[in-house]
């Protein structure tokens, strides 16, 4: 864990412990914000801004604070405030802290304590800045129908529930933490429930969204996460797309973005997922991942998850610290382009479980002679079934003497070979591969050493004139055509092979 992890964690419970108080009943009243004589802006802690029936008064601990004024306004909270719960409904309202906290009891845990468009008439916003918004449990879009929003901003800016966060229950939500803000729960769910939308961003150096539980991005609905400009987001477990027919799309982007999950990943559990890692962004997971997880438990469904990772520019990574397994028992596929790699600290399986249309695959797109000087897959154990499929992208033609360095595994290498694009006579592709290794290198025809299009006599002297162990680098051996540092027995039989 790290030593911010640690400090958020620890700021949660001290919030906990020092301005919450266990509400004897939960039965108070729902008290409604009007504002202030010139106009809906005003202080929190002034009684004439709240009316409930024709009583004024701040709500209490066990009361509901509500703002359902249509209109933009702005709520100051000079000093710290205690509630059962809080709803904004059709407002656009802005908390404006000055270093304190509003924290919202909601003893039973049987409703959320914060809740961000509860009915299908809210269209509502909320924006918290400066301060501490603290609750057991925050819903944004509650119901069918509902749309809410919530932006967190500012590096002394904190949401902390001590329970889940939902962005798009039943309905529309969307998050956004920027600008150095914190965000800290237990699980938390973007498009949690069937037809929901969810969708949310992490922005910014220093912005943290710590998840202790796990993350679910499109549990039932369409979610969406953006992690960017050196955003963190971290979660014990993560699943991307978990039930039948849902959607969930995760990037991670930039220079500093990072998503460190603590435990498992599954893209595509049941549902259609998706992972982007670009521009320089990682991503890590602890355990295990997989990549198209799980069948349909309908016998007469093809399949059932569908996940895609793609990993693209050249300091771009995806570390898996456990398997990888590729099409657990559904659909699989990953994409590497431009030069992104992955780390994967345990074995990598290709799956194989079922006989569908769009197996599992590896693409790896090369856009220029300086992608994958170093391996675009590194696997500490075996990698098993691997058969990547090479793409050339941005009109990138190879030149003789290019090499890509494809995969390595210490543990051991299969392949069943490669799917590799046609290139421009005479050069072709030269695959190289030993037990632990394979790479790629655009040559002329094996044998053909003076590059004229054919084999022939003056190739044969030019080899036997090579005889023997190669110069050391970076001296170059052109006929050591099998690669192992000497001119030898196998050289001539290649040469021979090729004549004409």
């Amino acid at each position: 864990m790290t030593t911010q992890r640690i400090i958020t964690l620890a700021c949660l419970a001290a919030v906990s412990m020092t301005l919450v108080a266990p509400s004897a009943s939960g039965q108070g009243l729902e008290r409604f914000w009007t504002g202030s004589e010139s106009g809906l802006s005003g202080n929190f802690n002034d009684a004439d801004n709240w009316l409930e029936g024709d009583k004024l008064g701040i709500p209490g601990e066990e009361d509901t604070a509500v703002f359902d004024h249509a209109g933009l306004y702005v709520v100051s909270f000079p000093s710290n405030q205690i509630a059962d719960r809080v709803l904004i409904k059709r407002a656009m309202v802005s908390f404006a802290f000055d270093d304190t906290a509003y924290t919202l009891l909601n003893p039973l845990n049987n409703t959320s304590s914060i809740v961000i468009g509860e009915t299908e008439a809210d269209t509502a916003g909320l924006e918290i800045i400066g301060g501490t918004l603290h609750g057991q449990f925050t819903d944004i879009g509650l119901a069918p129908g509902a749309f809410g929003i919530l932006t967190i901003t500012g590096p002394t800016t904190q949401l902390l529930n001590d329970w889940q966060l939902r962005v798009g229950n039943q309905g529309a939500g969307m998050l956004e933490i920027r600008d150095g803000a914190t965000a800290a729960n237990g699980v938390a769910s973007i498009a949690a429930g069937a037809g929901s939308f969810g969708d949310a961003l992490v922005t910014g150096e220093s912005t943290i969204w710590d998840c202790a539980g796990t993350l679910d991005v499109g549990n039932g609905g369409f979610g969406s996460l953006t992690i960017s400009d050196g955003a963190q987001v971290i979660s014990e477990d993560a699943i991307i797309a978990q039930q039948e027919s849902s959607f969930g799309e995760v990037v991670v982007s930039g220079p500093g973005s990072t998503w460190t999950i603590l435990g498992s990943l599954d893209v595509g559990l049941l549902g259609f997922g998706t992972l982007t890692i670009e521009n320089g962004a990682a991503v890590t997971n602890q355990i295990f991942a997989t990549v198209g997880t799980f069948p349909l438990l309908d016998p007469y469904g093809e399949f059932g998850g569908i996940g895609e990772v793609i990993i693209s520019g050249s300091d771009s990574t995806w570390t898996v610290n456990g398997d990888l397994y590729l099409g657990f028992q559904s659909a699989g596929r990953w994409t590497l382009s431009d030069g992104g790699k992955a780390l994967v600290n345990g074995d990598l399986f290709r799956g194989d479980w079922l006989s569908i249309d769009d197996p599992p695959q590896t693409i790896i797109e090369i856009a220029g002679s300086d992608d994958y000087h170093t391996p675009a897959i590194s696997v500490t154990g075996i990698a098993d079934g691997f058969h990547p499929r090479i793409d050339l992208i941005d009109d990138f033609v190879p030149q003789v003497g290019d090499t890509f360095r494809i995969a390595t595994a210490q543990g051991g290498l299969s392949t069943f070979g490669f799917d590799l694009p046609k290139l421009p006579p005479p050069m072709i592709w030269h695959v190289i591969q030993d037990a632990q290794t394979v790479k790629l290198r655009v040559g002329p025809i094996p044998g053909d050493l003076d590059g004229d299009g054919s084999v022939g006599i003056i190739d044969l002297l030019t080899l036997l004139a090579a005889w023997g162990p190669c110069p050391d680098p970076p001296q170059e051996c052109p006929a050591d055509l099998d690669d192992d540092a000497t001119v030898g027995i196998l050289d001539l039989l290649t040469l021979l092979a090729n004549w004409g």
